[in-house]
């Protein structure tokens, strides 16, 4: 009798289905096969990768090949693309060229949040050094003044500390102001003066942020009239009525620079920076010789010091020095001494020169205020810089226009703009937000 071939075939064709599967086909299984031919590998996620991943091209696209941008960060990143067709709406494109799935906001749905992105400004010292030599109770011109007159140390003290319309108060919260007054005497036949060993004689405000009672207390209007007081040392009067009537400003920006290493203040080469802002008005003199007179080689022994303390402060410590002189100054070689003490300061020939209480006002605003960035660190990297006004920055809660209020001044920092920045300056709170896509947080 002849068997029907039904019951074979059922037979082959459940096990050819039990040898197929393995089991049962999980639906979780086939998303995630489904999703990984969707997701792909860009050339920078395989092994090894593609030569160009990571190839620097200094923000010039072209220097990047077919398949490649030039990231944020200035380094050839991979397209995400595939015959064509980019990454989902639910996915981004990552720095190897992959498509990777966007991470989802705190509503549990498919947006990408917004980031609270920390900024950091550094905190600059400055110290401000002023000769307290006794020339220095003369006007612009260089005539002597009266008691209570406006002589040129009483102009710089008013311009720097005066409570409405000083230099040093609106920054007080962004940079670490310290004073260093200095002088030395001669010793000479004068009743009461000290010997040349106490050479230099100075008087220190330690820095710190918020330091301007400590500043106005040190620097006093017609201060070296009067015997010292507190933590200055305690010099007589000469007959004069004057504490000191030397200049020696090398040996003064060596002692400042050692009571800086003392009380660890100078920078190592990741530190915030450290600047002395000298303002003088003559030329200088030194402990060896306070009385040179018209001795040329001894002023030009003097005028080498001074360069050479502040070539090694910038050299050695990395502090740099802004000169500005006080008054007219018509001597032909000590202008070119205060271009010397510049260009060895801060690797640049200008010095700044206030011939009158507008100009010194415009010079000491200058100085100081540029001591003070408004680039800030983000704690994070924009992958792409095309995408950087994504971001908002905030000062005060107030949202800033990207491109005239700030910029993107690389990966890692922005940089705010104009009044922007001025308002920053003055302590007004910086905070920035950006989409979790636009930011790789650190």
């Amino acid at each position: 009798m002849r068997r029907s071939p039904l019951p074979l075939l059922a037979i082959a064709i459940l096990s050819a289905l039990a040898a197929c599967s393995g089991g049962t086909v999980r639906r979780g299984e086939a998303d995630a096969r489904s999703d990984a031919l969707a997701v792909g590998q860009g050339p920078c996620a395989q092994r090894p990768p593609a030569t160009a991943c990571g190839q620097s091209c200094g923000g010039a696209a072209a220097a990047c090949p077919a398949g490649f941008h030039c990231g944020g960060d200035g380094r050839c990143t991979a397209e995400c693309f595939s015959a064509g067709a980019g990454c989902r709406a639910d996915q981004r494109c990552n720095a190897t060229g992959s498509c990777e799935a966007r991470p989802t906001g705190s509503d549990g749905g498919n947006t990408c949040a917004d980031l609270d992105v920390r900024v950091s400004a550094q905190t600059p010292t400055v110290i401000v050094v002023v000769d307290k030599s006794g020339s220095m109770n003369g006007d612009f011109g260089g005539n002597d003044v009266a008691v209570g007159e406006n002589s040129r140390w009483d102009a710089v003290r008013q311009t720097l500390l005066d409570a409405a319309r000083g230099v040093l108060p609106p920054l007080m919260r962004r940079a670490r102001f310290g004073l260093a007054l200095y002088t030395a005497s001669n010793g000479g036949d004068e009743q009461g003066v000290p010997a040349v060993g106490t050479c230099p004689m100075l008087e220190l405000a330690a820095p710190a942020l918020g330091s301007l009672d400590a500043l106005r207390a040190t620097y006093l209007p017609e201060s070296w009239r009067s015997v010292a007081r507190g933590n200055v040392q305690v010099v007589p009067p000469d007959t004069d009525g004057f504490v000191g009537e030397d200049t020696p400003t090398g040996d003064a920006i060596d002692g400042v620079i050692a009571w800086l290493q003392r009380s660890g203040q100078l920078p190592s080469p990741t530190a915030e920076p450290v600047a002395l802002l000298l303002a003088t008005d003559g030329e200088p003199d030194r402990c060896e010789d306070g009385d040179p007179g018209d001795d040329a080689a001894a002023n030009q022994a003097a005028r080498q010091e001074a360069v050479a303390a502040v070539t090694s402060a910038y050299a050695t410590h990395g502090v740099k020095t802004f000169v500005l002189f006080v008054g007219a100054l018509g001597n032909a070689t000590i202008r070119q001494h205060m271009t010397d003490l510049a260009r060895a300061g801060h690797g640049r020939d200008a010095f700044y020169e206030a011939t009158d209480a507008a100009a010194l006002r415009s010079a000491l605003q200058a100085i100081v205020s540029g001591q003070v960035s408004c680039t800030l660190a983000l704690a994070g990297r924009i992958p792409d810089l095309q995408q950087a006004c994504l971001g908002s920055v905030l000062l005060e809660g107030r949202s800033l226009q990207c491109g005239s209020e700030w910029r993107a001044a690389d990966a890692s920092h922005v940089e705010l703009l104009g009044d922007a920045c001025t308002a920053f300056k003055s302590g007004k709170a910086v905070t920035a937000r950006f989409p979790c896509d636009a930011i790789i947080i650190y």
